[in-house]
């Protein structure tokens, strides 16, 4: 089996809370339950995590992640920084590699060690995780993904068709797994809080999940 690695990229999520201007100490309960819960998914499948961060966020993702490896960001644009991240990773000797966002829950381990398998067993391919605003939550290679994240209108709702665009043009076996919500916005914490609802029947319905998570209320833990 290659080496597998995951790479978290991410701001902390006191800097997310921030930015996306949601309730801060209960969006930065939500995106510490997500970031811990990935390094739980990768270590559930064998691979090595690896958090990229903005420096001033470093402090913050050590103290909520101790343990885990810790590097800046390197590069001017968005862009850069994703190519940055694959290109480090393969040189370090890396396989596979999935990148993911810090703004999503994982999917189950199942889901992850069906996408390092088919980055394993095909080449040269790639594995994209859609977000429902169309954008992605995953991009996964096995070869430095260049050409693959060329030209891409990165934070727009195109972001998933110019990946699929480019993959088809390149002729990578794609596997895309299934949706999953972000979290940019209140609309994107109802989202979520459906999931949850869904995945665990016992619990509260949707919309009473809703009124309960989205004002000022901790969220449930991510198991």
């Amino acid at each position: 089996m290659t080496h597998r690695s995951l790479l978290l990229f991410t701001k902390s999520p006191q800097a997310e809370a921030l930015a996306k201007r949601l309730p801060f100490a209960e969006s930065c309960a939500l995106f510490q339950q997500f970031l811990q819960a990935w390094v739980r998914r990768a270590e559930a499948v064998g691979a090595t995590v690896r958090v990229l961060c903005p420096e001033d966020s470093l402090a913050a993702l050590g103290h909520l992640l101790p343990g885990v490896s810790l590097r800046a960001q390197q590069g001017d644009s968005f862009a850069q920084r994703l190519q940055h991240a694959f290109a480090q990773s393969f040189a370090e000797g890396a396989g596979t590699v999935l990148l993911v966002g810090g703004d999503t829950a994982p999917p189950n381990a199942a889901a992850l060690a069906e996408a390092f398998a088919h980055l394993e067993q095909e080449a040269p391919a790639s594995v994209l995780g859609p977000s429902l605003d169309g954008g992605v939550f995953l991009i996964g290679a096995n070869h430095l993904p260049s050409a693959l994240l060329a030209n891409i209108p990165w934070h727009t709702p195109e972001v998933g068709i110019a990946l699929r665009r480019n993959a088809a043009v390149l002729g990578l076996h794609v596997l895309s797994l299934l949706p999953r919500p972000d979290v940019d916005c209140r609309a994107d914490l109802a989202a979520y809080c459906q999931e949850l609802a869904q995945l665990n029947p016992s619990s509260r319905s949707p919309r009473s999940n809703r009124r309960r998570l989205l004002p000022v209320r901790a969220p449930p833990r991510l198991s």
